[in-house]
């Protein structure tokens, strides 16, 4: 399982595509011995935006 935390999308998009190998050709060590089935991104608001929805 990968988590990660972050307050863009599109640090975990360019970090996922560089283990992938799509930055540079060389795929993360990590894969040869595990093989992604699904994903999925999950979003949480912050604090002050769940206080702003009152």
């Amino acid at each position: 399982m990968f988590v990660g935390f972050s307050a863009d999308q599109k640090r975990l998009s360019k970090m996922l595509d560089s283990m992938a190998g799509l930055v540079t050709g060389t795929r993360d060590a990590l894969t040869r011995y595990t093989q992604p089935v699904t994903g999925s991104y999950y979003f949480v608001p912050s604090v002050e935006s769940l206080r702003n929805l009152r």
